[in-house]
């Protein structure tokens, strides 16, 4: 806590005031937690150390600190000393500085006076009249003023009314202050008044005349700082005029009306300062205007006026205060001259955009969109002499009094701008509104009295639009056209409607015809932008009109030259809509261009000497109108311009070149009228151009030059037209600079106006209409074309620089010098206009140089170049000195010398070091950081050295804050770019940037402190990860950053605090853990309440970096304020009123990664918050009842959890008044909707959030919160935004229901077993999915929900085939949008109609799929991963599903699948084949384009489903009749009809139709970019060969077959998706099973192969490219190369063969792909002819070996593989006489690598060999001669698995000795099996029968079985004496009669098969078994003996069960029945 006075005696002078600044900023939060009784005792050191700074030379950051520390130390401590140290501030200020004190004590005393006053000013009251004599006092010196009137305000603050006594006194200094010539002074005044005014009433009641006259006087030559203050002084007194007063006032004080408030801003808008008295008579009132600052400032006062009073007051005084508003454009002061007018419209229409865009709610600005409409028909009226009609009151509309007296001619011109102005805000309330705009242009008719129908009323836009439209001013009618082009872009549904309302207008009213002419343009111009378009019929009427309007008769000169420019601008617009429309018309365009041009110079010198005056002008425009349309065409329709097409547009354009060439001649002759014309035609001359490359004009290439550079050199032009593309050529980075940051302020709009050498607030519509279709819409605000003379001028400077970079060297040196002479003849103003426009041409010609990688030229030519630029390094504009130092960065890129660049980085040393011209050191200061910016740290580290030491030095000359700038600048330029090289240089910098940053006053220039906070910034960059070292010189480093950071971040400037912000987001980038979250996210939150934009941009952004990393951390820091905080509600409301699209951005994705990190854990929180943002109403949020957001949402959540209150936000009500409050708007409720998305996304994860049952359990065990307990809520939210009246929320509704029912369709109800939530919800899913069908339903709307029904169908949720129909028949309605009469009928484009049409085909096949894969219950790809259907279980009885409804309607929709899969095919053909394309099922030719990407997003659900019903008809029932005639042809029936296809034809297109479309995607490695399409895709070609008829079909072609065996290897080797591997080896076992059956009946279709090509056949060679066999092989192995290590190349790495990974059942995926594996090695041999099998065979027999090697511990696997060795055993050419041999010599070694020890091939189980010996010794050939030793060591395998004594090996020998001894008959080799392993059979008998230990009963079993069959084998006459051997055996296995009851299980149960053996073999073979027996006397006793006691226990169980029964019978029943059955018989 206290200062350790020996550490910091101790430290350098250097790092004193680091350890003072540490100690002074962290003082408030150590006494916040240190104890009372410590603070007290140290209190009173505390305070002594404190008052002895006041004496220290403090700078403002720790003057500040040490303010704060003083009011920290009373606040939380006590006060006794609070009375010394406001003495001790009195005795410094009052001391003479002769005595010690300096300037700076006395502020440091000032400052903490102030801030003691504002927190403790009603314990030192008595104190204050002393402090304000003194202040007073000291105010007269002018370095205390500021500072004086900021303390002053901090102690009004204190005092509040007890401060009355010195009011007046205050009040004096502010006027005083107000006209100070310091615009720091006027700042601080302002402010001071601001406080002043919230405790004194005569401010804005008897003083408020007085007050707003200093108000304006301070607007006088203000800047953007003062401008702000003093409007938000001013606007804040006139509010305070309108609200109660106080009651202990009221009777007391006289405040003015609203009328009375409002004149006084209205005046001081329309005459400046000077409207107030004077003196007397005569000089009562000055007519004077004011002036731009004033008019800006009035303007932002009116902002803050109407601010202060809110949006329900608003609302309110609607009428009045539009009217008002608009009053200001209805003046002759502000709109004495063009420019004045286009800049008081600019301030009206931002008063109104503010009011109408920020104040209103929705509802509110429908009601003044209609108010502005009736408005315009009023003025209109009352100007032009009519009886104006009433108002909505019934009263006249208010006039104007400064009208009253104007005549009526000009009242008239004058309106124009009140109507641009009122077209232009409604204009921005429709694109607000969007869709609920509707009502503006919806027909209404009136009620008459009686009841009926009256005649319809017009439409209130549309009825103001006519009579904007028919207004003799141009910018009216051109306000009216945008107008009515934001309509369309709003509600592109009414598109064709106000076609023909401007059609009807134009027909009625031929004074009409230019407003109805441009406003048919700027429709037109909202084609390329609607998803609707225009239907075709309406486009080929308006070209009609168009060439009506241009073809016109030369009767009436005036009245024809209006006609042909409206022609000439509908044609433009008409090309603008794109290539769709226009290539079709493409050669009549070419002509008809060519012919409005001569086609000689001798024609056209002819043409321009005949012409009058008039004539010219009509033929300028007309030529101006016919490169209006070109320029149209190169822009919109680049890709129909071939070489061809460009070498015939260049020919129009050379003529009027050579027209433009004696343009100068002809205004010599004809005078300045020509000008405006010509400038016309240069500008669209220009454009041309530079849509084109300069290859194509090169013949021209100097004439254009020439032009350009006279144009842009002011040779023909006397006014000193500027440039206004200088600010934007240079860097970004240079706005400190230029001040271009203001057009980062919310005033850009108004502040663009006084910005010197920027154009860019003049832009109004009347300067150039082309703009209506030109301009891109972006936004509210309207398109602002700049003046023509400066339009002409970039246009001629952007063509240059394309141009120049193919101009030779010798030519660019003449340009060069050319440009020394204009500069060099050239004088005063005009001088640095032309500088300016030299400087941007020279500048864009080098960064093209750049961009095309070109050298500006020779040294002589750079020495040139760099004489023209350095003298502008000189130049006192700042714009110039910029442009020069970008310029020679540039030069640095294209000189390719660097000697040139080392020549002139030692001229900028040389020049900084020697003179002291200011202006001279900031330009080449700049040099050297531009240098460095564009070379690059690497290129210039030679320089960096002297660079950074000669900046350094320059920057610390304090003398010149100018200077300080520019260097500063140039040092942050440096550092940026040095990267690693400037390492060394960051100590010493850092150490310059805190030295200054911690002496230089705020009040000297904030232009210091942005530079610093840019090189702050660069230099942590440079840094980097560096800064989490803990070594001590790195913590002094960042110490140093950190204390930087903390000063900047205290400025008040906007612009440095933004610098602060990007500090600290880079510091918590790198050394996050240095940077304390908690302490720094409260301020970043309070800054999105912030008036400045930068700072709400710097808050977000780096509120977005941080939640992105420490999401949970920021959201707890920024809502534990006090508890009642919620960061989430700040971002909803901020997105409701901020328009900044980057601001907007960075707020969304706050929210967004909130919800992902937070809404896991507490979903409902957050869908609450959702569900309240659409179920806000304005109604309760306008009556301040709820909480804004937040108490809807909880209103609707309806959560009364404990600790609730605590977490709902309502800083919002504290940071916005709630009258200012409104309801969500529409583009916020989208966005709630995306959030409830993203919240069903991060719960996927979770299987409680989706099963009711696991949710409750989870509850009651752990508690929490989860979705399906809120599904009532879920549906609630889809409803609303589902059935909303804006077309956005509506289709974001339907995306989010469909979300619902994917992830809860299958969650069952727990209180009812067979049934799901959802079906509760079903009348809420039918009512909101009913409306998107009706007749006025958007096309985009209706296919969104038509994707929703087929969600709904197909998920199973409706049981009742009632509920099922009610959706179906939505669905059903849907095909009738598909006939081709109701699509050539639409109000929409033909691209929209298929749009339409696919989707609704979609929704079909998709439901189709679902119904036919029986998906309606098996919903478990749609089901979060934790969820599977076995957790579901559905009763087995439930009805059917669906395809009960779908069946009617298959053939109908089967054929429009067909035909929109043929469409595609058509479409995906290359564009040299569109002309022999018929006609298109869905589309016509003219949208053949730009319906690609609907098919592209279509058809694969469409090929699926094709491919489905195609397999389930077996191609058979194509041409079934459809059901209630729903089938409707698909070509209209102008189509000549051509002959029927045969049924065969049919069946093969439509094969190949879906084949071919399948297998061609599958080629396309983008595809598997695309995980769906490649499913679709292949689960396609699954399903149609599953078809005999497909599967017959594949074998006619076996190319065919070949390419797609390639597409699924291709498949296998790059897609990495195991389901997608599984189904794609499910169709290669479908093709070789295709194969196989075609190779074993090759004849059978032999009468239907192809033309010219042979049916599939048995391989007889393996050519890759054409053999079927080989990409079978290829498929197979490529899978198994990855399973099994085995088969792989010895030596070769694992990742040549990635393993498959992914999948819910991975090793269910793998086994099956297996076993299809294995089945396709067997069919690939079984393909082969015999030569051929031979190749492939041991191939095959190696892998099958091998996959049964590592594969052997999977049973169904082995088993598998197992089959397909048997299978391909039985299907070799064994008998073949060529190759039979060969083949037996394969399998042969085979088995000898089988059996072979040690086996180090195919290292197996025991078990396995023996069954795979098996398979090999029961192949029909002698693959094992007895006489060999392959057959010792099968026999010698047997013998060591008998005797391994491991039964279950014992029991795989037994089975595989039974398969050998039972195919004797086929195979000799058996035989000798037969009496080698016979022994070995009859030893396990022996064996048993010996033994009395345990032993496998079942091994004895099967060997008595063997014997038992060897008694079936063996011949008659042997089997007596093979008999004789094992009768007897069996014998002796029976146990002893007698011991029976005592032998154990193992030896009964050998005991009982023994006996059954014996006593099923005696009936058998009688004879031999008498005989056995008569032979064994003892043997047969035995048996007798076993039998008979078999029977005995038989009869004795019979009756012991009978006593048990009776036993039974006697006792008493378990279970008592309620009935008495005993009497039942």
């Amino acid at each position: 806590m206290l200062l350790d006075e020996a550490v910091y005696q101790s430290l350098p002078e250097s790092k004193k005031t680091l350890y003072l600044h540490q100690w002074l900023q962290g003082l408030p939060q150590v006494i916040s937690d240190t104890p009372k009784a410590e603070l007290k005792e140290k209190q009173k050191l505390l305070a002594g150390q404190l008052q002895a700074q006041l004496n220290a030379a403090l700078g403002p950051p720790l003057r500040t600190a040490l303010a704060q520390a003083f009011v920290t130390l009373y606040s939380m401590g006590d006060t006794f000393s609070l009375h010394d140290t406001i003495g001790k501030c009195c005795d410094i200020i009052r001391a003479r500085e002769d005595v010690g004190v300096s300037s700076t004590n006395k502020l440091t005393s000032i400052e903490c006076l102030g801030a003691l006053f504002e927190h403790h000013g009603r314990m030192a009251g008595s104190l204050f009249l002393e402090i304000m004599q003194l202040f007073l006092k000291v105010q007269k010196v002018q370095e205390y003023r500021a500072e004086i009137l900021n303390a002053m305000g901090c102690v009004v603050v204190g005092l509040g009314t007890s401060s009355s006594s010195v009011q007046k006194e205050i009040y004096k200094s502010i006027r005083t202050g107000l006209g100070d010539k310091s615009m720091l002074v006027r700042s601080a005044a302002a402010k001071c008044g601001i406080q002043l005014s919230k405790c004194s009433t005569f401010l804005y009641s008897q003083e408020l005349d007085a007050v707003s006259n200093s108000c304006l006087k301070a607007l006088e030559g203000s800047n953007y700082e003062v401008r702000c203050s003093v409007a938000a002084f001013l606007g804040t007194l006139v509010s305070l005029t309108q609200k109660p007063l106080p009651p202990s006032l009221k009777g007391k004080v006289k405040l003015p009306s609203l009328e009375e408030a409002l004149l006084i801003l209205s005046n001081g808008f329309i005459r400046g300062a000077s409207m107030f008295m004077k003196a007397g008579g005569a000089d009562l009132l000055k007519t004077g205007t004011a002036s731009r600052e004033v008019r800006v400032g009035i303007t932002q006062a009116y902002t803050t006026f109407l601010a202060e009073m809110g949006g329900a007051w608003a609302e309110k005084h609607l009428p009045s205060l539009i009217s008002h508003v608009l009053d200001l454009a209805y003046h002759t002061r502000t709109t004495s001259t063009h420019i004045d007018a286009v800049y008081s419209r600019k301030c009206v229409s931002f008063i109104l955009r503010f009011l109408c865009g920020k104040l209103l709610s929705e509802s509110a600005q429908l009601l003044a969109a209609k108010h502005l409409c009736s408005l315009v028909c009023q003025r209109v009226a009352a100007v032009q002499g009519a009886e104006p009609p009433a108002d909505s009151q019934g009263q006249a509309p208010p006039s104007s009094s400064s009208t009253s007296s104007a005549a009526p001619e000009k009242a008239i011109t004058i309106l124009q701008h009140l109507l641009i102005c009122s077209v232009l805000e409604v204009s921005a309330l429709v694109c607000t509104l969007n869709t609920a705009a509707l009502p503006l242009v919806a027909d209404d008719s009136a009620v008459d009295g009686t009841g009926g129908m009256a005649s319809k009323k017009a439409p209130p836009l549309l009825e103001a639009l006519g009579v904007v439209l028919s207004h003799h001013s141009r910018g009216a009618r051109l306000a009216g056209a945008w107008c009515l082009r934001c309509v369309g872009v709003a509600l592109p549904s009414q598109l064709s409607r106000l076609l023909d309302f401007c059609l009807g207008l134009m027909r009625e009213s031929p004074g009409a015809v230019y407003g109805c002419a441009y406003a048919m343009a700027a429709l037109m111009g909202t084609v390329r932008q609607s998803e609707l378009g225009m239907p075709s019929a309406k486009a080929k009427e308006l070209f009609q009109v168009a060439q009506d309007l241009i073809h016109v008769s030369e009767d009436s000169e005036q009245h024809t030259a209006s006609r042909m420019q409206s022609g000439w601008s509908l044609l433009s617009a008409y090309i603008s809509m794109g290539p769709t429309y226009v290539r079709a018309l493409v050669p009549a365009l070419l002509g008809l261009w060519k012919n409005f041009f001569p086609h000689s110079m001798k024609q056209l010198k002819e043409e321009l000497s005949k012409e009058s005056l008039s004539s010219l002008t009509f033929l300028l425009e007309q030529r101006t109108g016919v490169l209006s349309a070109i320029v149209s065409f190169l822009r919109f329709c680049g890709d129909l311009v071939t070489p061809e097409i460009a070498k015939r547009l260049l020919m129009p354009l050379e003529s009027a070149l050579a027209m433009l060439s004696g343009f100068p001649a002809l205004v010599k002759v004809h005078g300045v009228q020509l000008k405006a014309s010509g400038t016309l035609l240069k500008l669209r001359l220009y454009q041309a151009f530079s849509l084109m490359s300069p290859a194509i004009f090169e013949d021209c290439l100097n004439t254009l030059l020439k032009e350009l550079v006279m144009e842009f050199t002011l040779a023909d032009n006397l006014a000193n037209t500027t440039t206004s593309l200088l600010r934007s050529m240079c860097h970004p980075d240079d706005s400190i600079l230029l001040g271009s940051w203001l057009e980062e302020t919310d005033q850009q709009e108004v502040e663009d106006q006084l910005q010197p050498n920027s154009a860019a607030g003049s832009g109004a519509l009347e300067h150039d209409p082309s703009c209506l279709y030109l301009h891109p819409f972006e936004g509210t605000r309207p398109p602002g074309p700049l003046p023509l003379g400066v339009a002409v001028i970039d246009a001629a400077i952007v063509l240059f620089g394309k141009a120049f970079p193919t101009v030779t060297m010798k030519h660019r040196q003449q340009l060069l010098g050319h440009f020394e002479d204009c500069i060099r003849q050239a004088k005063s103003a005009r001088l640095q206009a032309i500088q300016i426009n030299i400087f941007t041409a020279f500048l864009v010609a080098l960064k093209n140089l750049v961009e095309v990688k070109s050298v500006l030229g020779q040294p002589e030519l750079l020495g040139k170049a760099y004489g023209l630029i350095a003298s502008a390094l000189t130049n006192p504009e700042p714009i110039l000195r910029c442009a020069a130092g970008e310029a020679l960065g540039r030069m640095s890129q294209v000189g390719g010398d660097a000697s040139f660049v080392a020549s002139m980085v030692q001229t900028s040393f040389d020049t900084l070091k020697s003179t002291q011209d200011p202006i001279a050191r900031t330009g080449h200061a700049l040099v050297l950081g531009c240098l460095h910016r564009y070379v690059g740290g690497m290129g210039s580290g030679h320089h960096l050295q002297s660079s950074v030491s000669v900046l350094q030095t320059v920057a610390k000359d304090t003398a010149s804050p100018l200077v300080q700038v520019w260097a500063l600048h140039a040092l942050a330029l440096i550092a940026d770019c040095g990267g690693p090289m400037f390492r060394n240089y960051v100590e010493p910098t850092l150490t310059l940037v805190f030295n200054l940053l911690v002496t230089i006053p705020t009040s000297t220039s904030a232009d210091v402190h942005k530079c610093l906070g840019k090189c702050l910034n660069a230099l942590i960059t440079t840094l980097g990860p560096e800064l989490q070292d803990s070594s001590p010189s790195m913590r002094s480093t960042r110490n140093t950053c950190l204390a930087s950071c903390t000063i900047i971040r205290e400025h008040p400037n906007p612009v440095v605090r933004s610098a602060a912000i990007g500090c600290f987001q880079q510091l918590q980038l790198f050394a996050s853990s240095y940077v304390s979250l908690p302490a720094t996210v409260p301020p970043l939150c309070e800054l999105l309440d912030s008036p400045h934009l930068l700072l709400r941009r710097a808050g977000a952004n780096c509120l977005r970096q941080f939640i992105q990393r420490e999401a949970k951390v920021v959201w707890a820091a920024a809502n534990r304020k006090g508890g009642r905080t919620g960061l989430e509600y700040t971002v909803l409301a901020k997105l409701d009123s901020e328009t900044d699209p980057k601001l907007c951005e960075d707020l969304r994705e706050i929210l967004f990664s909130l919800l992902t990190s937070l809404a896991p854990e507490d979903p409902m929180r957050w869908l609450l918050l959702c569900n309240g943002v659409l179920s806000a109403s304005a109604e309760r949020v306008a009556s301040g009842g709820g909480k804004g957001v937040a108490a809807s949402a909880s209103a609707e959540g309806g959560h009364d959890e404990e600790g609730d209150d605590d977490t709902k936000f309502t800083s919002e009500e504290d940071a916005t008044p709630a009258a200012t409050r409104i309801a969500p708007r529409w583009p916020t409720k989208v966005f709630a909707v995306e959030c409830s998305r993203k919240i069903y996304g991060v719960c996927r994860s979770e299987r409680a959030h989706f099963d009711l049952s696991l949710a409750q359990k989870r509850c009651k065990e752990k508690g929490g919160d989860f979705l399906v307990m809120h599904l009532s809520e879920l549906v609630k939210t889809s409803f609303i935004a589902a059935t909303a009246n804006v077309v956005q929320l509506r289709l974001a509704g339907y995306e989010v229901l469909r979300d619902v029912i994917q992830l809860f369709q299958a969650t069952p109800d727990p209180d009812y077993a067979g049934h799901v939530l959802l079906e509760q919800y079903q009348a809420q899913v039918v009512a909101a999915l009913r409306p998107a069908f009706s007749a006025d339903t958007p096309p985009h709307v209706t296919a969104m929900a038509c994707q929703v029904c087929s969600e709904w169908l197909g998920s199973g949720v409706s049981r009742n085939i009632g509920d099922l129909q009610r959706v179906q028949q939505l669905l059903v309605s849907s095909l009738e949008k598909l006939r081709r009469e109701r699509r050539e009928a639409a109000v929409y484009g033909e691209a929209v109609a298929t749009m339409e049409s696919l989707a609704v085909l979609k929704a079909w096949a998709e439901l189709y799929i679902k119904v036919s894969e029986g998906s309606g219950r098996d919903t478990t790809s749609k089901l979060p991963s934790a969820v599977t259907k076995e957790d579901f279980q559905f009763e087995e009885d439930s009805p059917s599903n669906g395809m009960e409804l779908l069946d009617p309607h298959l053939p109908s929709l089967s054929q429009y699948w067909l035909g929109a899969l043929r469409d595609h095919a058509y479409l995906t053909l290359p564009t040299q084949y569109g002309s022999q394309l018929p006609l298109g099922a869905f589309y016509t030719d003219e949208v053949s384009e730009s319906v690609k990407p609907y098919y592209a997003s279509n058809w694969t659900s469409l090929l699926l489903a094709t491919a489905t019903w195609l397999a389930s008809t077996g191609f058979e029932e194509e041409n079934r009749t459809p059901a209630g005639g729903m089938q409707q042809p698909l070509l209209p029936s102008s189509v000549p009809t051509l002959p029927l296809p045969t049924r065969h034809d049919l069946r093969q297109e439509h094969f190949s139709l879906v084949l071919c479309l399948a297998v061609q995607t599958l080629c396309t490695p983008a595809t598997l970019d695309c995980p769906q399409t490649t499913s679709h895709c292949l689960r396609a070609l699954r399903g149609l060969l599953r078809a005999g008829y497909a599967r017959t079909e594949l074998t006619r072609d076996p190319q065919l077959a070949v390419e797609a065996i390639s597409v699924l290897h291709r498949l296998m080797i790059t897609c990495q998706s195991p389901d997608m591997q599984l189904v794609t080896m499910e169709i290669a076992l479908l093709v070789g099973e295709s194969l196989a059956e075609a190779a074993k009946h090759p004849h059978a279709h032999s009468a239907d192969t192809v033309a010219g090509k042979k049916p599939f056949g048995k391989e007889e060679c393996l050519d890759p490219a054409k053999s079927c066999v080989y990409g079978l092989l290829q498929v197979a192995a490529s899978f198994l190369l990855r399973v099994v290590e085995g088969l792989r190349p010895k030596g070769s790495s694992a990742a040549s063969y990635p393993a498959i990974v992914g999948g819910a059942n991975q090793q269910g995926v793998l086994e099956a792909m297996s076993q299809i594996a294995v089945k396709l090695l067997v069919l690939a041999t079984g393909c082969c002819a015999p030569p051929t099998c031979t190749l492939v065979l041991p191939l095959v027999l190696h892998m099958l070996l091998a996959v049964l090697s590592c594969r052997s511990g999977n049973e169904t696997l082995a088993l598998s593989c197992l089959q397909s060795l048997q299978c391909l055993c039985g299907q070799l050419p064994l008998s073949d006489v060529e190759v039979g041999g060969r083949v037996v010599g394969l399998l042969r070694s085979c088995l000898v690598s089988v059996v072979e020890e040690p086996n180090m091939s195919y290292p197996m189980s025991r078990e396995m060999k023996l069954s795979v010996v098996a398979v090999l010794l029961l192949v029909p050939a002698p693959v094992c001669p007895p006489a060999s030793e392959l057959f010792g060591s099968c026999v010698r395998m047997f013998e060591s698995c008998i005797s391994a004594g491991d039964s279950k090996l014992q029991l795989k020998v037994l089975l595989t000795c039974e398969s050998l001894f039972k195919s004797c008959k086929q195979n000799n080799v058996a035989y000798h099996f037969i009496h080698r392993l016979g022994p070995l059979v009859v030893g396990v008998v022996e064996a048993s029968a010996k033994s009395e230990a345990a032993f496998d009963t079942a091994v004895v079993t099967k060997a008595c079985l063997v014997l038992e069959g060897l008694l079936d084998m063996v011949a008659e006459g042997q089997r007596t004496a093979l008999m004789g051997f094992v009768v007897p055996l069996f014998i002796r296995l029976l146990a002893d009669p007698a011991s029976t009851s005592l032998a154990s299980k193992q030896r009964k149960v050998i005991h009982d098969h023994v006996l059954h053996s014996l006593k099923q073999t005696g009936p058998k073979y009688p004879a031999a078994f008498k005989a056995v027996m008569q032979n064994a006397p003892q043997a047969k006793q035995q048996l007798e003996a076993a039998i008979r006691a078999e029977q005995a226990p038989s009869s004795k169980s019979g009756q012991v069960g009978r006593t048990g029964m009776e036993r039974s019978d006697s006792k008493a029943p378990a279970i008592k029945l309620k009935m008495d059955f005993s009497n039942f018989k």
